[in-house]
């Protein structure tokens, strides 16, 4: 089953990118599963590359059991990251952080350590 998820600039915070997650973890049913982020909105944005030493396009905050996620990976333009998940029971909630930059090179995140410039931290859970 493909999940797919919105990401795009939100207004509220500088630089700071908004899962459109309803504020809850990501739901995952029992299986193997896709996971999809798409960058949307009206500015042009792409994913860091995955390996980038700064800003990895997708980082765990919280590292889950090796074997539930699949590495993720780029597609396209950069503008879609995709992952698999291998659910075989409940867990999480675990904690990720996605990077993104425009062609200017403003970088957005989702994850800010820093209380003023928190936003809802972004989170998948096993169900």
């Amino acid at each position: 089953m493909a999940i797919v998820t919105r990401v795009e600039i939100n207004p509220s915070f500088q630089n700071a990118l908004n899962v459109d997650d309803n504020h809850q973890p990501i739901q995952v049913p029992r299986g193997a599963n896709q996971l999809q982020w798409n960058l949307t909105g009206n500015v042009a944005l792409q994913f860091y590359p995955l390996n980038d030493p700064n800003y990895p396009g997708f980082k765990w905050v919280d590292t889950p059991q090796y074997g539930i996620f699949d590495p993720p990976t780029l597609q396209g333009n950069g503008g879609t990251l995709q992952m698999g998940v291998n659910n075989g029971g409940a867990g999480g909630p675990w904690r990720y952080q996605l990077n993104a930059h425009d062609s200017a090179g403003v970088r957005y995140s989702t994850y800010y350590a820093t209380p003023t410039a928190t936003t809802t931290n972004p989170q998948i859970k096993n169900n």
